[in-house]
């Protein structure tokens, strides 16, 4: 007995329908996960913001000092938690930012989606131009 293989693949979505489509997406889910990456992000990339703003203070004998020389400074001073002065401060104040930034790239993305379901195009170019025209609306 023959088992028949067109049976037992699996559906063919068109790529549209496989990307995310923002009115079936949790959006509370969404803006967690997507708040703590970019302050996870942030968080990793707060060190290099702190050197180089002790570097650019107009009085600071930091100035022409190497960058790797001042972050070892601060380390020895303040310890840890001199790196990551300001860290508080500066996520929390970005966090509206980047809810608008997903909200607005997805929904982009989706309309975009829309507008062009009966161009005349492979579904490819839809979602590459879809995924390229919402990635200019956040910035």
């Amino acid at each position: 007995m023959a088992l028949e293989t067109d049976s037992l693949s699996p559906q063919k979505l068109s790529l549209a329908d496989t990307e995310i489509n923002w009115a079936r997406l949790d959006k509370t889910r969404f803006h967690v996960i997507g708040a703590v990456l970019f302050t996870v992000q942030q968080g990793l990339i707060h060190p290099t913001a702190v050197v180089k703003t002790r570097m650019q203070v107009a009085d600071s004998r930091f100035a022409h000092t190497p960058g790797l020389l001042v972050f070892k400074h601060i380390l020895r001073n303040d310890g840890i938690t001199g790196i990551f002065r300001g860290f508080g401060t500066s996520a929390i104040g970005s966090l509206p930012g980047r809810v608008l930034a997903l909200t607005s790239l997805e929904m982009s993305k989706d309309l975009m989606l829309k507008y062009t379901q009966g161009w005349n195009m492979p579904e490819t170019t839809r979602v590459g131009l879809a995924n390229g025209v919402a990635g200019f609306f956040p910035a």
